[in-house]
């Protein structure tokens, strides 16, 4: 930690597509962050980032570029923060030094909230991008994290819940392969709150893992979600799994 004390930790989620992980630490009395409106960000507004620049703990202060920029990964395209090192003088080398080591550090407003996680600078322009705290991948793998969802992988079994209460329903995938689940539902019955790729050895890239979709039951319902095993949207499915719903 900040204050040079080491405990133990464990991985307890991991989603490739951002390159992040949730870490557990068994710990109490631990300071932590609250989480900001990152969908109120605006181009030029300043933020900082905290972390471990170079191997030294402290903060870089940065400005927005584009609040919504779609950046392309090789595991799909997610919409993410583009920001800038806010010393205009600074060279494309010179922040890339300066951000060495502060993937997966917090970026927080002037209130002190987090608003996103570091992702990765571009080489060539020193431009860096923050995975915003409210994109539905990083959603579900924080909130997974606290155990309090319960998750459903056999498409035989009735998934059984109630009004308000959220559930995710998963398959297995090998995504280096080509082909992923694309989930359909009944928007007025549940409302898709989340996706998530949980790998089954996060020390092992491409062993495959469970594509996972979150939902909440929005009212009284017996429905199906359907799930299909696709290499694009218009190629044909490889594979069709369905889960029954019944919401009380």
């Amino acid at each position: 930690l900040h204050d040079g004390q080491t405990l133990p930790a464990r991985v307890v989620n991991a989603a490739p597509v951002t390159d992040l992980a949730c870490i557990k630490i068994e710990a109490t009395g631990l300071s932590t962050l609250k989480f900001g409106p990152a969908a109120a960000l605006e181009a030029g507004q300043k933020l900082m980032l905290v972390g471990y620049s170079v191997g030294e703990f402290g903060a870089i202060h940065l400005e927005v570029v584009d609040p919504d920029y779609p950046l392309q990964l090789p595991m799909g395209e997610i919409p993410v923060v583009k920001v800038r090192s806010a010393e205009s003088s600074e060279g494309a080398l010179d922040i890339m030094e300066k951000f060495a080591g502060t993937a997966g550090g917090p970026v927080v407003n002037k209130m002190g909230e987090v608003v996103g996680v570091m992702l990765a600078v571009d080489p060539e322009t020193g431009e860096s991008f923050v995975v915003p705290v409210d994109y539905p991948g990083l959603v579900l793998l924080m909130r997974n994290c606290g155990g309090e969802v319960s998750a459903y992988v056999d498409p035989e079994k009735t998934i059984s819940i109630r009004v308000g209460q959220e559930f995710a329903i998963g398959l297995h995938v090998v995504l280096r392969l080509g082909p992923k689940w694309v989930e359909s539902h009944d928007n007025d019955v549940v409302a898709l709150v989340g996706e998530a790729y949980i790998p089954d050895d996060v020390t092992k890239p491409g062993c495959g893992g469970y594509q996972y979709f979150r939902f909440r039951a929005l009212k009284a319902s017996e429905k199906e979600i359907a799930l299909a095993l696709k290499h694009s949207g218009t190629e044909p499915v490889v594979e069709e799994k369905v889960f029954k719903v019944e919401i009380k």
